[in-house]
């Protein structure tokens, strides 16, 4: 980005909006959240595609109601 000769173009702008809320649906359709969306963990390929990168701060959030299991223990440490 730092040795691009022209900004972008506008159809270029909106397939980089596109891809970028495409991903953020991807990841919010599998409970993900990402919680450090930012330019600097936005990466782009020299094909002109955009990837969301550093899941650190990432959480899963109201997802479905996962099986419980019928074991119950009780942890020694405690």
């Amino acid at each position: 980005m730092e040795t691009m000769k022209q900004p972008f173009s506008q159809s270029e702008v909106k397939c980089l909006t596109l891809q970028l809320l495409e991903g953020l649906k991807y990841l919010h359709d599998n409970w993900v959240l990402h919680r450090d969306l930012k330019t600097s963990n936005i990466l782009l390929n020299n094909c002109g595609e955009l990837k969301h990168c550093d899941f650190g701060l990432a959480r899963q959030y109201g997802s479905p109601l996962k099986p419980y299991t019928h074991l119950v223990v009780t942890l020694w440490y405690r």
